[in-house]
């Protein structure tokens, strides 16, 4: 399932289902992302085409560099001090059939993961923006392993009840149009409670007959207020 995800509010607004053999790259080409974007993506979708097409459409992108990319450093940009920066470079790839692909100079930014405790080397075509903010749109993309998460462990896709390629596209949708009917819901509502908390609340009140509206707000995030102020003493003293 290849997912164009929406950072405001984690919403699916893209979906192609493959099998399992397709390469991620080749599906990228057909979704309809719009200029003006800022694409968080795997290093699955490294394509050097690809690159070229979103830097003419205005369409911005960090991924993850390849660690056999030839390149040539164009430009060494000044790094904050005491920060998880390591590097900054402006670069261009200087193999024969890379550069003709993507002529473009891109950005090569290096950075220490302190949780992780491990370096990263990030690709973008955004030349303008701080070294930090771009490695923290990187960072964001873990909204996506939680999505994918999220739709495994609750809406039953871990397990299929057909084996049919149509039993597994239909299990795949609805459990799709049940996430965004929920995600929805939790909006409309204005609902703290994550989806994952949401989808069990339901799951325990299924045949009860009540609005679904007061399954959304029926946790408070506050400790209720006490009821009397009187205290009930069990020891004599």
């Amino acid at each position: 399932m290849h997912t164009l995800l929406d950072s405001d509010g984690i919403l699916p607004v893209f979906l192609i289902l493959t099998d399992g053999k397709e390469h991620e790259a080749k599906q990228v080409k057909d979704m309809p992302i719009s200029k003006g974007s800022y694409l968080a993506i795997d290093r699955g979708y490294h394509d050097f085409n690809q690159h070229k097409t979103f830097t003419d459409n205005d369409i911005r992108f960090v991924t993850r560099i390849k660690t056999n990319a030839r390149y040539a450093t164009l430009e060494i940009l000044t790094c904050p001090e005491n920060e998880a920066i390591l590097s900054d470079e402006i670069i261009q790839f200087s193999g024969y059939q890379t550069k003709k692909k993507c002529p473009y100079p891109l950005r090569k930014i290096c950075y220490f993961d302190k949780e992780q405790n491990r370096e990263i080397t990030f690709l973008t075509n955004d030349l303008e923006a701080d070294a930090q903010v771009i490695a923290d749109i990187y960072k964001a993309r873990w909204e996506i392993e939680l999505f994918f998460k999220t739709i495994k462990q609750n809406l039953k896709i871990k397990h299929f009840f057909g084996t049919t390629a149509n039993a597994v596209l239909t299990q795949i949708w609805i459990s799709m149009i049940a996430y965004l009917l929920l995600s929805y819901l939790k909006f409309k509502n204005k609902s703290t409670l994550s989806i994952q908390a949401l989808v069990r609340t339901i799951r325990l009140n299924l045949f009860e007959r009540k609005p679904i509206n007061t399954l959304f707000n029926k946790y408070i995030d506050k400790p209720p207020g006490r009821i009397n102020d009187r205290q009930i003493c069990l020891f004599n003293f």
